[in-house]
């Protein structure tokens, strides 16, 4: 006979991994280690970014038109490849091999455009996006190749905007979407969710912004309830200032989260602006932790009697 606490469901928990998280396949086995670890106590959602620096060179593709990007696409595609062939099975291998062709075949028409000078706002977001769909499933297959149950998850079918600007989500539908597909996962499916784009009208794809992959996470997070969201990265949690930029960056322990979101709308957290609001209504703890260095963290957290006042660091 089960006990109660067998019987009880597990918990949900969000983790997001930045670019430099999934740089490279050293990155992503750790991406791996840390997600099995986790779906052992929880029922995970994982939210992956593009690889690092996928997005820039996508981004110097629109700023600088040019009539042939065939050698860029190239390089793109080995980089991918040669982190799948490292990671992933024969047939895994294949399946991503064609994925990814098909991904790079859908951004060519929209490069075309912006080269003639005839592109739109969307052409750019779709050209944008690709990075995450490159990314997705390359890290969803090196799961499955691990043993794990894990599938590719466009969030475009779960983050509904009204137009095509991209501060603009509709928190309700995304939220009744996100319920609704949750509900149709097996038990112990992993899903590997794009972040940074989201859904408009007519099915385009929009963006979300740079860093729009942690407002993704939490906007999951908190339309699952998540016992916590983990945000992993580079450095080994949330600072006064950019550690890598300067000496006397002070680094917060425990943030309480109404002081976290007045800092992080001002720009002094490194994090996609809108990332702290889901979390505040749905009073939903964030961690940031950091791949390599996994002893040390920030906890965000929401206020009570016994939350830390307004921490020194400012």
């Amino acid at each position: 006979m089960s006990t109660l606490t067998e019987s009880r469901p597990l918990p949900v928990r969000v983790l997001k991994f930045g670019g430099s998280s999934v740089g490279d396949p050293g990155a992503i086995c750790r991406v791996i280690d840390i997600v099995q670890t986790s779906a052992t106590k929880n029922r995970v959602v994982v939210v992956v970014s593009a690889l690092a620096r996928v997005t820039n060179t996508l981004d110097a593709m629109l700023r600088d038109p040019a009539p042939d990007r065939a050698k860029e696409l190239l390089n793109l595609y080995r980089r991918h490849v040669d982190s799948a062939r490292e990671l992933l099975s024969e047939a895994e291998l294949e399946t991503y091999r064609a994925t990814l062709g098909n991904h790079l075949s859908n951004i060519i028409p929209a490069l075309r455009r912006v080269n003639q000078h005839a592109s739109t706002h969307l052409d750019a977001a779709h050209i944008l996006a690709a990075g995450e769909r490159f990314s997705v499933p390359l890290v969803a297959a090196a799961l499955r190749t691990a043993g794990l149950n894990s599938r590719s998850v466009d969030a475009t079918s779960l983050i509904r905007v009204d137009s095509v600007s991209e501060s603009d989500v509709d928190h309700k539908k995304s939220y009744d979407q996100i319920r609704r597909w949750y509900k149709t996962l097996q038990p112990g499916e992993i899903p590997i969710v794009t972040g940074f784009i989201a859904g408009a009208p007519c099915g385009r794809t929009v963006t979300l912004g740079r860093g729009g992959s942690d407002f993704t996470a939490s906007l999951l997070a908190s339309a699952l309830n998540a016992n916590l969201l983990e945000r992993w990265t580079d450095v080994d949690g949330l600072f006064s200032a950019d550690p890598k930029e300067s000496g006397k960056a002070e680094k917060y322990e425990v943030l309480r989260m109404e002081d976290a979101e007045i800092l992080n709308h001002a720009n002094k957290l490194g994090m996609h602006e809108h990332t702290i609001t889901p979390l505040l209504a749905s009073r939903t703890p964030l961690r940031v932790r950091s791949l390599l260095s996994q002893g040390a963290d920030t906890l965000v957290i929401p206020i009570t009697e016994s939350s830390p006042r307004r921490l020194r660091a400012q």
